[in-house]
């Protein structure tokens, strides 16, 4: 089984999956110039 997930590289296109509101929702976000702050494991 190939490992779905990729590391060490610039993340594109196909590595993203059904998060279109969440980018919509971060975009208006810094649009509104809210102070906003995104957390997640390293790698």
């Amino acid at each position: 089984m190939q490992n779905p997930f990729t590391y060490g590289g610039i993340v594109g296109g196909d590595d993203f999956c059904n998060r279109t509101e969440e980018i919509r929702d971060l975009v208006q976000a810094g649009l509104n110039g809210e102070m906003l702050f995104l957390h997640g494991e390293r790698r």
